[in-house]
């Protein structure tokens, strides 16, 4: 048992080995710190309840899965009432989606991001209310009756001061007044983890909230479902209770929607598909940062097993004078303790700073909505601070204490050096530390890789100074002409919109689009194509499809291969029409003229009038995927964004900034319209590559300091070794050898440890990038550039840190080393 004696000699001993002290210190610094600031991430994210809600083990999220495997967090509203009806597994079920909202308060818009929820959804997540009181069923009866809302505490404090007054008072969002009814308690922010919701409405306002919306469409996927579980009953339970359901609506609406199965998910935070993609990130982060550990905890040890090499003297008195080996060890590993202790310190001063850089960190989605992510230093990240402290202090300590614990008494008293006895076991942690550095910077390559290749993959079209504004008509309440339907309001705003666009100074082409390629998400419709069976178990068709205004192709440059671009007489009442690409082609009209062939959407017959070239649609350098582009008068959605590309003099003027001038002609337009985030086309392609971004920028890092920890080892090991075999060097010398000779014999001590190194890191190198393989887009796991360049890199500066110990081995003079044995 290690007291405070043992600490107080190990501290005199540190302190008479500084070098020593501040480069291990220093080392695990970096170790644990990068474990400590991901597990601070992962604490954020899965470990911290979400702020305001009571006993989340109790909360499931209620998910679909449909025949062909595909998942979706969605429900349309008659599904959710009808499984709010049917199901016996849970106490109540609720239902939600997120909406952006345009908070008026006098004259400055503001988007705000909320929340439309049925009426048990508070109760159903067990919050309170801090002021007046909070949603309930009563206000969730009719569409459209009861327009009433709920703030968040944050929005409470900032925009109305904390007034207790609020409650009762009318505010406008999206052009239609609402009434305060009341505040939630401090800290909630809603069901998901990162956007916080600022306010809350019932779900039957949806309609009136977002114009356009359908509450009675089944095929309408608009809100998200979590129920609390009755007492008594398990998660497995809840499964068999949905799957009951799922075959029960399968029959009552078999002929209305397409089937699927129901799934209960443990309540994250998270819809599905985010949480994967969040874990798939912080479980490539966590590996970094536990090999970084690993080959710091190697180095260590190795520095340790070199500098007992230099005790056995003192070791052999200890244990000739009494003390037990147990003893020994005990002291031993105190000052391994020690070294870890310090290095566990200094190393959460890393963390800190890098929580910093995380609280700073915006990867400015698609909104402008800032992210909220509580990545704060709890009790749950000290405790794993020290708990890893002290692991890594054993795992660096303990192989050493015991290897150094058992000298040979009689050699050691007589001052005889036994560190070549051991010289073995400082060569396997050395074989070791090379291989996972070799493993760190593979996977760093290869994600440097991917983004480097990035660069240079086409995608079909050219993103190249054009400025993108995306826009929310549902933000706003307009004002239809007498007989006109909502569809056709919102496309004519659009018109108008682009028209004013297409006006200003500076501006040389303008369209329009509901989705841009490679943004995140995507839309999909279900087509049916004559002569063609869609997949088992579905009536149609799913492909992806955006909608476009005339001169879409144009700005983008892609190419129309036949037929003719969209136009201004392609509108709402005129027949429809459609472009498709030429992978759709490929799939459904192979052998025929696709111009005048026709498919069914929503019931309707649509007319292919086009033929685009391929581009890249969900993510860069992907194998071509069938594609539709419809009209966008004719399929238009509250949802869009402008896509301008400047003429020549805007474009050679860097004085010239389109932030500015796209929001003044917007909010010259539509006054009562917020300003989303205005961005260049690049920026958004950029963010489909996060992931990747992330992950090799701290791969890379941290495999650079990896492999100046990797050459410090493989140079003290040699240097010993050169060290040990001072007087052997002289022998040789004296009968003959060449100073060549002596340095291909020293550097093929080294060379041997780095082919050992590399061939076990080779190993495990493949065996991870194959886990990484989705992860590596348009990259083999078993890219051979990067293998090649990164063995090469690592291989030759681990062997010039051999050549100038095999230096110092060449320059022996035989009669001086012959002697001094």
């Amino acid at each position: 048992m290690i007291v405070l004696q043992d600490f107080r000699t190990a501290t005199r001993a540190l302190s008479r080995s500084p070098l020593f002290t501040f480069t291990a210190v220093v080392s695990l610094a970096i170790g644990l710190g990068a474990t400590t600031s991901v597990f601070t991430v992962v604490n954020a994210f899965f470990l911290r309840p979400v702020p305001g809600i009571e006993k989340q083990d109790e909360l499931v999220n209620v998910g679909r899965a449909a025949v062909d495997g595909e998942r979706s967090p969605r429900f349309s509203y008659p599904d959710y009432l009808d499984l709010r009806d049917r199901q016996q597994v849970f106490s109540s079920l609720a239902a939600y989606t997120d909406r952006g909202f345009n908070l008026d308060l006098g004259g400055n818009p503001t988007l705000m991001v909320g929340q439309v929820v049925s009426g048990n959804y508070f109760s159903v997540y067990g919050v309170e209310a801090a002021v007046g009181r909070l949603l309930s069923p009563a206000d969730d009866t009719h569409p459209g009756a009861h327009p009433v809302v709920v703030l968040s505490h944050g929005l409470w404090q900032r925009r109305f001061g904390g007034d207790p007054a609020v409650v009762g008072s009318s505010v406008r969002l999206n052009g239609t007044p609402y009434t305060v009814i009341g505040v939630t308690e401090k800290g909630f922010i809603g069901t998901f983890l990162g956007f916080g919701s600022s306010l809350w409405i019932p779900l039957t306002m949806a309609g009136v909230a977002v114009p356009g919306t359908d509450l009675d469409d089944r095929n309408a996927d608009l809100v998200e479902l979590g129920g609390r579980l009755r007492q008594g009953v398990t998660a497995d339970q809840a499964r068999a209770g949905l799957g009951v359901i799922s075959r029960q609506l399968d029959e009552a609406y078999r002929s209305d929607r397409l089937p699927y199965r129901l799934e209960a998910h443990p309540f994250t935070g998270f819809d599905e598909e985010v949480r994967i993609v969040i874990v798939a990130l912080v479980a490539i982060l966590s590996a970094v940062a536990l090999l970084v550990l690993a080959i710091v905890c190697v180095n260590v040890a190795n520095m340790q097993l070199a500098r007992a090499a230099t005790r056995w003297k003192e070791i052999a008195v200890r244990l000739a004078l009494g003390a037990g080996r147990r003893r020994v060890i005990v002291h031993l590993l105190s000052e391994s303790l020690l070294i870890a202790l310090a290095g566990g310190v200094l190393g959460m001063l890393v963390t800190v700073w890098a929580v910093d850089l995380l609280r700073a960190f915006d990867p400015t989605l698609e909104t402008a909505v800032p992210l909220v992510l509580d990545f704060r230093i709890d009790w749950q990240v000290l405790g794993f601070a020290f708990l890893s402290t002290l692991l890594a202090g054993l795992a660096f300590g303990l192989i050493p204490a015991l290897q150094s614990s058992r000298p040979q008494l009689a050699p050691a008293l007589h001052d005889a050096d036994q560190g070549q006895r051991k010289s073995w076991l400082r060569s396997v942690f050395v074989v070791g530390q090379i291989a996972l550095t070799l493993l760190l910077l593979i996977s760093a390559g290869l994600f440097l890789r991917v983004l480097g290749r990035a660069a240079a993959i086409d995608p079909g079209f050219d993103a190249e100074g054009v400025v993108t504004a995306p826009v929310d008509t549902s933000l706003l309440r307009l004002s239809a002409s007498e007989g006109q339907d909502e569809a056709a309001e919102r496309a004519d705003f659009y018109q108008r919109l682009t028209d004013r666009i297409a006006g200003a100074q500076g501006v040389g082409q303008v369209s329009l689009a509901r989705r841009l390629p490679l943004a995140f998400g995507r839309s999909r419709t279900d087509l049916a194509f004559e002569g063609h069976e869609p997949p088992p178990g579905q009536d149609a068709f799913r492909v992806d499809f955006t909608a476009i205004a005339p001169g879409y192709f144009d700005i983008l440059g892609i190419a129309l291969v036949q037929g003719r671009d969209f136009s201004q007489f392609d509108d709402h009442g005129a027949p429809p029409v459609a472009i498709v690409n030429e992978a759709l082609v490929r799939r459904f009209w192979p052998d025929r003229d696709p111009l005048g062939e026709r498919f069914v959407r929503n019931g309707e017959t649509v007319e292919v009038v086009g033929v685009a070239a391929d581009s890249d649609i969900r993510r860069l350098g992907e194998e071509p995927l069938p594609y539709v582009y419809l009209p966008f008068s004719q399929a238009p959605s509250t949802r869009a964004t402008l896509l301008v590309r400047p003429d020549e003099r805007a474009a050679a003027d860097p004085s010239w900034n389109w932030g500015t001038a796209l929001r003044t002609e917007i909010r010259a337009f539509e006054p009562e319209l917020p300003i989303l985030l205005i961005r260049s086309l690049e920026q958004v392609i950029s963010l489909s590559l996060l992931p990747q971004r992330i992950a090799g920028s701290a791969a890379g890092s941290l495999g650079a300091v990896a492999l100046v920890l990797a050459i410090l080892g493989i140079h003290g090991v040699v240097a010993y070794s050169v060290h040990q075999r001072t007087r052997e060097f002289g022998v040789r010398v004296s009968l003959g050898a060449r100073r060549g000779d002596i340095v291909r014999l020293v550097v093929g001590q080294g060379a041997r440890l780095v082919g050992a190194g590399v061939g076990v890191g080779l190993i495990g190198s493949v065996l991870l990038a194959g886990l990484l393989k989705n992860q590596l887009a348009g990259v083999s796991p078993a890219d051979p550039l990067t293998y090649v360049s990164i063995v090469l890199l690592l291989g030759g500066a681990t062997l010039l840190a051999s050549y100038f110990p095999a230096r110092r081995a060449a320059a022996v003079e035989p009669v001086s080393s012959l002697r001094a044995e």
